[in-house]
């Protein structure tokens, strides 16, 4: 019988074989290709290229994600993976587009993790509260942070806007549940 589809020497079912265990594994990852309590060594085998900076506790990596610009942060305590960054570099001549990456953002997150489990915009001032037009201003202003929480059965996940100044923060973290409290002892 002449095998369709082989790749090696292996059948069709072979590689879907293949394939399902791959997925399985990925499925079982924390974050990326990494899973929790990994050591730095194993984390920066793993990760493709060099680290753009690298400390006894944290390596940074210069990567694109959903086609923005981002520094990825590992953070190690007790050399385990504990947490994990993207910190979003996008600049915007208009405060709005930053919302509108943070929307965007969340709407790819949600497709990943569902529903989110809490979702909030904290205000310091109300002056633009109620006119949601004007909320890249008081994005801008530091008059109000957007957050957004997802969780896994291991990972907590938070997507915050915030700015102050002028200057706009956009990050995606993912934290380890289990191993939350090693980095609080450090």
């Amino acid at each position: 019988m002449e095998e369709t589809g082989a790749v090696s020497g292996m059948t069709e079912a072979q590689v879907q074989d293949a394939l399902d265990k791959e997925i399985q594994v990925m499925a079982e990852k924390d974050f990326r290709r990494m899973t929790w309590g990994m050591d730095m060594k194993t984390v920066k085998s793993t990760e493709p290229g060099a680290p753009k900076s690298e400390e006894d506790s944290a390596m940074i990596y210069s990567r694109k994600v959903a086609g923005m610009d981002a520094a990825l942060g590992y953070v190690f305590a007790e050399n385990k993976l504990v947490r994990a960054r993207y910190m979003f570099h996008q600049q915007h001549e208009k405060y709005d587009s930053y919302i509108a990456d943070y929307n965007n953002l969340k709407s790819a997150l949600e497709k990943q993790y569902g529903k989110a489990v809490k979702e909030r915009a904290i205000w310091k001032n109300d002056l633009y509260r109620k006119i949601q037009s004007q909320w890249g201003i008081a994005l801008g202003e530091g008059y109000v942070t957007f957050i957004t929480l997802w969780e896994t059965p291991n990972t907590d996940i938070s997507l915050t806007l915030k700015g102050d100044n002028g200057k706009i923060d956009l990050w995606l973290e993912y934290k380890s549940k289990a191993l939350a409290k090693l980095e609080q002892t450090e």
